[in-house]
């Protein structure tokens, strides 16, 4: 009997150790579940921390362009605004298209022609871009330098241009003109320059133009051109344009 009784102490001890380290067991599983669960937050927390860090800097990016009268690359992607133009094209009448090509895609060459205008409302940025229309018609650009003939009477005759600039189309059907300072605005675009015209196009055959009838038939009669006389008593000097070439007479 007190044998039984010894062991059945012993078993109780056993009881209360096992449920001891249980007890241990269960509190070292929560610390580890707790330490996880910590970690796990903490990596949350510095990846919203990061994102925010970046929104904030992308922002500041794109406020600082707008200030600059720039659209920021993140504010449109350049791949979606390609997208943009080309279904637009296909609106388009066909005697107009947009400063955009298959060959040439160059995005800044097209806002560097464009208006972009940037406004704040309620909290939101908005961007208007205007984009020009371009004519189909191709033009050459024709710079109009009064060529002096001389007289029997010892003075010299000049044909007076009726503009600094004559552009004609491709086929001599269409020309227009333009001013020096209208020529200081044009753009160089690509492989061509991009020069806003405030004058409709003109046909060469309903309208008499002295230049356009000189580059047509330099060896008829002109009666459209303005004639000038004057005495000539120096050498005239004419430097071409962006050019290490003279004119002189």
């Amino acid at each position: 009997m007190h044998e039984l009784l010894t062991d059945d102490q012993k078993l109780q001890q056993n009881i209360n150790k096992i449920e001891e380290q249980s007890r241990r067991s269960v509190a070292t599983i929560n610390v580890l579940e707790i330490q996880n669960t910590f970690l796990e937050h903490t990596a949350i927390l510095t990846v919203f921390l990061n994102q925010f860090a970046w929104e904030t800097q992308n922002l500041q990016s794109i406020v600082n362009s707008a200030l600059n009268g720039l659209m920021h690359t993140n504010v449109y992607l350049p791949s979606q605004l390609i997208h943009e133009l080309k279904q637009i094209q296909l609106t388009l009448p066909s005697t107009l298209e947009l400063p955009i090509t298959e060959s040439h895609l160059s995005i800044p060459e097209l806002f560097r022609t464009s208006k972009l205008s940037v406004v704040y409302i309620q909290q939101n940025l908005v961007f208007v871009t205007r984009i020009p229309l371009l004519s189909n018609f191709r033009f050459n650009l024709f710079h109009n330098i009064p060529l002096p003939i001389p007289t029997n009477k010892g003075n010299i005759l000049i044909i007076e241009p009726q503009a600094q600039y004559l552009a004609i189309s491709d086929t001599n059907e269409y020309h227009f003109s333009l001013t020096d300072d209208q020529y200081e605005k044009c753009e160089t675009l690509f492989s061509f320059k991009l020069c806003v015209n405030p004058e409709a196009i003109s046909k060469s055959k309903h309208q008499e133009n002295c230049e356009v009838s000189l580059y047509n038939s330099p060896y008829q009669t002109i009666g459209a051109c303005n004639f000038k006389y004057m005495n000539l008593n120096t050498t005239i000097w004419h430097k071409l344009y962006l050019q290490n070439a003279w004119l002189y007479y």
